[in-house]
């Protein structure tokens, strides 16, 4: 393996691990979310956009690209389509909570999940592709999606099953788009409908 390419993956291993770490620290004792939503967002926008412009990292190869992007839905589709079912099912069964905020949080939150897909899909799974993992990719880019969520037992085992499927579409298909989508619906789904708790309404107060 060239050490260019190996120290780039590492490199941007170090990055993800940093950022996750900051946020997770950052987010626990903050009695508002949005300060560490916002600050991560920039900071993930920033980076990749520098590094497009360098000409040292293609948009293409985080995953934000159109020539796969039907592929890319064909198959995101088949992975994580009835997920989307079994949320539906059960929200037609129990309800959901604060309707209005939860529209509004269907619209919204794809873009919070495109930034994750981007980090840990786009940066973190390529990296430990270009270092030889091959599958193991898949795990080790779950494992550090799952880690972000603490403290919350109940995100952790939700995205410890999501984040292996959006793993897993993507070292497929490499396109961040659909999963980007995926994720803001299921993301309102598991506010709103599996934990009745209003996430806009935190955010804003």
């Amino acid at each position: 393996m060239p050490t260019e390419i190996k120290h780039r993956a590492l490199t941007d291993l170090a990055f993800v691990g940093l950022l996750s770490y900051a946020f997770v620290t950052f987010n626990l004792p903050s009695p508002s979310k949005v300060l560490a939503l916002s600050t991560a967002t920039i900071t993930v926008v920033l980076f990749i956009l520098l590094e497009h412009r360098r000409g040292v990292r293609p948009l293409a190869s985080v995953g934000l690209r159109t020539d796969n992007l039907i592929g890319a839905f064909k198959l995101s589709g088949f992975t994580l389509f009835p997920l989307l079912v079994v949320g539906i099912s059960y929200a037609i069964l129990r309800g959901v909570y604060r309707p209005g905020h939860f529209v509004v949080a269907l619209l919204l939150y794809p873009l919070w999940g495109l930034v994750q897909q981007i980090l840990f899909q786009g940066i973190a799974l390529e990296a430990f592709r270009s270092l030889g993992l091959g599958w193991w990719s898949i795990l080790l880019t779950n494992a550090l999606f799952v880690a972000v969520h603490y403290p919350s037992t109940f995100l952790m085992k939700a995205t410890a099953i999501g984040g292996l499927l959006f793993s897993a579409t993507y070292y497929f298909r490499p396109n961040v788009i659909p999963l980007a989508i995926y994720h803001g619906v299921f993301g309102a789904f598991l506010y709103y409908v599996f934990r009745q708790k209003d996430a806009l309404g935190s955010l804003l107060n």
